[in-house]
């Protein structure tokens, strides 16, 4: 959100302007990939919870000319935005059971097979020619241009990159926090998190823990020092709680980067001194420190990037394809930031009979890549191993009532010799979760499906095939 209006375009903050004192509701001005978006902004009271909820529905943009180029809306958005305004400003609508149930699924299923099919294909190669994908979905390239163009704006897609960092020496930890009595406020929160470059994400939740945080360290001396720095020498002190800390060895989805890790990373940079005639296997050279920084910041041109940096020419490039080579970068990729979330859970998995597990893990890969058919994102953003509990970790974004009912449900069912333990995401306090349609014939799962169980036909999962 833009606060700074001298920062915008004359024109633009006249519009923006304009626009307000037009609207019976506060609207935000955002800057997205150097483009200007009107939002409205409104809060609602979540009935379960008891906690005001923001709602932001995407209205249209300003151009640099100052004209509000105004959303296409259909009669569901029509429908959906009155309802949720009327809501927001005290009212209430009321709606047969089954007219409501109706309006859902058209809401889920509004999106077509070609914009399902460009979304996989930006989350497989964000970076890939408009001409490719018009091959994969049998239209001209400046079609698929403009289709993308409204999934940009539709989803509020960021580009960036899915980096390993463990080959960078950076192992992922997940805390789960529980306070004894008061719980801290968000700003207590972020202030004692948002300036740490290790901490990726964190979010309040509601069950058997009140924090979750993920974060990035070299080693568990690193995890102790963060842990203890955060519980003496922040706010958080002031608040007793119980602090159960695991590791995670990720298999499925990731963890979108802060920008702020990127400071972190600047230490591994390596410059030719008389100690390090030669690079280490943990250092990176500068024009790869370059390469992964702004493709995680949404830049997508590596001429750009090397103008940013002030590379040598080419510099960018080949150090991009050595990064892909070496799997640092396992893909230039997307998330979407705006999708029709009812909310996200955090599924704990612990392991209590090895045997009974063994003999069902099959079921546990078809399970993790097994899609809830309609759903415009992967059942999960996020799925891990971990140590204490010896068991698994999952993060998924629901987006209709019953989806986590259905999950356990099938988890169960799939899998014996685990217990689940469900928490839901109430709000998230620093960093985003990767929300994208990743193509599961390409995950670790189906490859494991293929070479231990003969696997031919990714169809036998009942799940579908999106032709990337």
């Amino acid at each position: 959100m833009l606060y700074n209006m001298e920062e915008i375009p004359s024109k633009v903050a006249e519009t923006y302007a304009r626009l307000k004192g037009e609207y019976p509701f506060f609207i935000a001005l955002k800057h997205i990939n150097g483009k200007y978006y009107i939002y409205s902004q409104t809060t609602t009271s979540d009935r379960k919870t008891k906690k005001i909820r923001s709602i932001s529905n995407y209205l249209g943009r300003i151009n640099e000319g100052g004209a509000f180029i105004k959303k296409r809306a259909s009669d569901l958005d029509d429908i959906k935005n009155a309802r949720e305004i009327i809501e927001a400003l005290g009212g209430k609508v009321v709606m047969p059971e089954t007219l409501k149930d109706d309006i859902e699924e058209l809401y889920m299923q509004k999106i077509d097979q070609i914009d399902r099919t460009l979304l996989t294909a930006l989350t497989m190669n964000s970076m890939e020619s408009t001409a490719t994908m018009g091959i994969k979905v049998g239209m001209k390239a400046s079609s698929v241009h403009y289709r993308i163009r409204h999934l940009e704006e539709k989803y509020f897609i960021k580009y960036t990159a899915e980096i390993d960092t463990e080959k960078l020496g950076f192992n992922a930890y997940i805390t789960f926090v529980k306070f004894n009595t008061g719980i801290p406020t968000k700003e207590i929160v972020s202030d004692a998190l948002k300036n740490r470059a290790r901490v990726q994400f964190a979010a309040f939740v509601k069950g058997q823990y009140d924090l979750i945080i993920y974060f990035l360290a070299e080693d568990n001396a690193k995890v102790a020092n963060l842990i203890y720095d955060l519980r003496v020498n922040t706010d958080l002190k002031m608040f007793p709680s119980y602090w159960q800390v695991t590791s995670l060895k990720e298999y499925y989805g990731f963890m979108p980067l802060r920008n702020e890790f990127f400071e972190l990373l600047k230490e591994r940079v390596w410059h030719r001194e008389k100690e390090f005639v030669r690079k280490t296997s943990w250092q990176i050279t500068e024009s790869e420190y370059a390469v992964m920084k702004d493709l995680n910041m949404g830049i997508r041109n590596l001429n750009e990037i090397n103008k940013r940096n002030e590379l040598k020419q080419q510099s960018s490039r080949y150090a991009y394809m050595k990064l892909l080579d070496t799997k640092v970068i396992k893909r230039p990729t997307i998330i979407m930031q705006n999708i029709p979330l009812k909310y996200n859970a955090v599924i704990i998995a612990t392991l209590t009979d090895s045997n009974a597990f063994m003999q069902t893990r099959k079921g546990l890969l078809e399970h993790i890549i097994k899609e809830i058919e309609g759903n415009i994102t992967n059942k999960y953003s996020l799925e891990g191993d971990t140590d204490s509990p010896d068991g698994a970790i999952f993060i998924s974004p629901l987006l209709k009532e019953n989806d986590l009912e259905m999950i356990k449900k099938d988890f169960n069912e799939s899998i014996k010799g685990m217990e689940l333990e469900d928490m839901i995401i109430t709000e998230t306090i620093i960093g985003t979760l990767g929300y994208r349609l990743f193509d599961n014939e390409y995950s670790d799962q189906y490859h494991g499906l293929k070479k231990t169980y003969s696997y031919e036909s990714f169809k036998q999962l009942g799940s579908i095939k999106r032709n990337i």
